[in-house]
């Protein structure tokens, strides 16, 4: 019964007698002016937490043969070949060079890319 009706009332009504209902809009000065402090606080906690985490990896082009050991999956085989690259080949530009040392598999690598920096 109710679908018949709406359907039928839908037929009567002209597009201009729709009801139409208006959405607020929120704009981002509103939403800073709601919590004050909002969007400074949150871009200095973001720098802060990316530059806390970013001092708890181990840098691979500095670090000593027992800072790799501390990674899991690198022994001091591993460790000492990672050494040697770097000696003969210079620095790491990317985190994923590390891949190119003898033993580092692709999935080790994406077993330590959170624990490693440049």
């Amino acid at each position: 019964m109710f679908i018949t009706w709406f359907i039928f009332s839908v037929m009567i009504l002209s597009p201009a007698e729709f009801p139409v209902v208006a959405r607020p809009t929120i704009k981002t000065q509103d939403i800073a002016s709601l919590k004050p402090g909002f969007a400074a606080s949150n871009k200095e906690s973001t720098n802060a937490n990316a530059q806390a985490q970013n001092e708890d990896r181990i840098n691979i082009n500095t670090a000593s043969s027992e800072e790799l050991e501390r990674l899991p999956g690198i022994g001091p085989a591993l460790a000492s070949r990672i050494i040697e690259h770097r000696r003969k080949h210079g620095r790491f530009k990317r985190s994923q060079d590390i891949i190119i040392v003898r033993g580092m598999s692709a999935k080790l690598y994406r077993r330590i890319a959170r624990l490693i920096r440049i």
